[in-house]
């Protein structure tokens, strides 16, 4: 049976692929090329590609910065959801640190796609102090407590967390 990973991987194929087409179909018709598209994907999907060392709550959505062209995200939400997975809508409204480092992960003729690192993604988590996100934090600050100085570094508050709720 094919992992997540895996999934992700075909289906950024696929759509490296339908950028093809539709680069050819431009290219038939007269009209502009379509430029290559980078993909970020933050989020709980960064996390749980990142392989932690503790159990995570898989997701049916997508988080993910789209630098491309508006059609690269409409055939990408298509495509996610033949498996089920919803392109996350409200992806303008992500906040990730300003000095997140991304890894690459795809690599594509067309289409490349890059993960956030998990510290970012748990600040990000952290800043927005969600209560469902409360436990998945505490457990990533036990796992990896030196990551409280980059937290603090970019001013996000995890005081909260302690917090009996």
């Amino acid at each position: 049976m094919k992992d997540f990973a895996d999934i992700l991987r075909e289906l950024f194929q696929r759509l490296d692929e339908k950028i093809d087409q539709i680069e050819e179909e431009n290219r038939r018709e007269g009209l502009p090329r379509i430029k290559p598209a980078n993909l970020k994907i933050v989020g709980q999907t960064a996390l749980l590609l990142a392989e932690l060392p503790f159990p995570l709550a898989a997701t049916m959505d997508l988080d993910v910065l789209i630098n491309g062209e508006f059609r690269v995200g409409q055939e990408l939400a298509k495509l996610l959801e033949t498996h089920g997975i919803r392109l996350e809508s409200d992806s303008h409204l992500i906040w990730m640190p300003p000095e997140t480092r991304y890894h690459p992960w795809f690599k594509g003729k067309n289409l490349s796609v890059e993960i956030a690192e998990a510290i970012a993604v748990i600040a990000s988590k952290a800043k927005f102090k969600r209560l469902k996100d409360k436990k998945l934090i505490q457990t990533f600050l036990q796992c990896f407590p030196e990551s409280k100085k980059r937290l603090q570094e970019w001013k996000v508050k995890t005081d909260w967390i302690h917090h009996v709720s």
